[in-house]
């Protein structure tokens, strides 16, 4: 399978712009022996990508990634994709589709991106490739936008999230936004 779209891969750290984690803390937490994620954003695409790398713990088969955590990968990927549009998603259905394994310890790829969306349903996709563009998995999700006032506990950095909103439907682009947030 193709990926949906080619990225620019190889120097990411250099042309995309690099994003503040907004994942679960379960998913990175101190104890987890072994993962890395990078988060960055692609403007001209609208693609959210994550540098990642699986440790020991994540391992389901010997030597690879278990499909629970890459299912959780994309998950989380595809769900931050509201975040960087001003809108906080919460998933409804998930499919996941399977292409070939993903060894432990090797850099790959999370991508993602909102591909439709109607009143308050979000259609996404995402994908975990090489930096050669082989997919390895390929997913669809729907998501529902909700108002961060329902959620029975606040997530960590709301404060930071309801201001990048209000300045991104003011007009201005992602890239200032994140600068106007750190000088905060």
């Amino acid at each position: 399978m193709k990926v949906p779209i080619e990225l620019p891969f190889s120097g990411l750290d250099k042309t995309g712009l690099p994003l503040p984690a907004f994942f679960s803390a379960w998913l990175t937490r101190q104890s987890r022996e072994g993962i890395i994620i990078d988060p960055f954003f692609i403007e001209k695409e609208q693609v959210v990508v994550w540098n990642f790398s699986g440790g020991k713990e994540t391992t389901g088969p010997p030597g690879y990634c278990h499909g629970g955590f890459l299912a959780t990968l994309l998950d989380e990927c595809m769900g931050s994709c509201g975040i960087w549009q001003g809108i906080y998603l919460m998933a409804v259905n998930l499919e996941v589709s399977y292409k070939k394994a993903v060894e432990t310890g090797k850099t790959m790829f999370c991508a993602s991106r909102i591909t439709k969306i109607v009143s308050r349903k979000v259609i996404t996709e995402g994908w975990i490739s090489d930096d050669s563009q082989t997919v390895y998995a390929y997913a669809r999700g729907t998501y529902l936008s909700v108002d961060t006032v329902i959620l029975k506990e606040q997530p960590p950095g709301l404060l930071a999230f309801e201001k990048y909103r209000k300045l991104l439907a003011q007009g201005y682009p992602i890239r200032e936004i994140l600068e106007k947030l750190k000088s905060e």
